[in-house]
């Protein structure tokens, strides 16, 4: 485990993160960075929490009970956020988690958890989308954007008829039946027929009990044609449509920024 108080970050394991979650009385993070503790039973629980605690205190981070003061002031505004911006990217072997966290202070978190440990941050964030969708564009990493103008659908439209796609012509066809043009569907069925990773991105808001989540999620895929940007909106009658566009990271900031104004980030 590392903790740099300079920069405000923290790399932690999975038990590391269970043991300051017990010492803090945290009983939840946010679902995106999914559970921490990896043992069966209540014994073997036990072990890693005091195994924990003496490795902590061997890195000069825990003194009684007390944590290092810069792993409480992560963890306080991670457990109790107002507003979250969460990212799942999936890839073939494995998926990389994300979620920037902001709570009633204004005070900004970032968390990533990879197969191994999960890193926490200080962010700094402002009123401006590019900051807010900075951390997933860095996620992300730098891909040339697919060709092609746009297809826009009803969600559920463009959900069966990718889910019955499974080559580059079943996508083309599936495309051309939802309103895509011969150009198009051809472009982004290409695309989606050489997908090699996507990422799902949603926004929530924590408050008064209660947990609301944006209508619909920004999917972002990185494919051999390049990257492609799929954004929710919601029609005049409540139905929920999506857009997908050249993925440039233009199109990926508007499409977050989009979904957060749904919740007044």
């Amino acid at each position: 485990m590392t903790v740099d108080e300079r920069s405000g970050s923290a790399t932690l394991s999975p038990d590391a993160v269970d043991f300051c979650m017990s010492l803090l009385g945290i009983d939840v993070l946010p679902v995106v960075l999914g559970t921490m503790s990896t043992h069966d039973d209540s014994s073997a629980l036990a072990r890693a929490r005091l195994e924990q605690r003496a490795a902590f205190e061997r890195a000069g981070l825990l003194d009684g009970d007390d944590l290092a003061p810069k792993l409480v002031d992560l963890f306080s505004v991670l457990a109790r956020p107002t507003r979250e911006l969460a990212m799942r990217l999936y890839t073939p072997t494995d998926v990389l988690r994300l979620c920037l966290v902001t709570d009633a202070s204004q005070r900004h978190v970032l968390a990533m958890r990879g197969p191994e440990s999960i890193v926490l941050q200080d962010a700094s964030v402002t009123d401006s989308p590019q900051t807010v969708a900075a951390p997933v564009l860095a996620a992300l990493g730098r891909q040339a954007a697919a060709q092609f103008d746009r297809v826009n659908a009803p969600t559920q439209t463009l959900v069966d008829a990718l889910e019955a796609g499974r080559e580059t012509g079943d996508y083309e066809s599936a495309l051309r039946r939802a309103g895509a043009t011969e150009d198009d569907a051809a472009a982004l069925g290409a695309a989606l027929g050489s997908m090699s990773t996507y990422a799902e991105i949603v926004a929530i808001a924590h408050g008064d009990a209660k947990t609301t989540q944006a209508p619909g999620a920004v999917v972002v895929y990185n494919t051999a044609k390049g990257r492609v940007v799929a954004s929710p909106s919601l029609a005049a009658d409540g139905a929920l449509w999506s857009t997908f566009t050249p993925g440039t990271d233009h199109r990926i900031v508007q499409a977050v920024a989009s979904l957060l104004s749904t919740l007044a980030w």
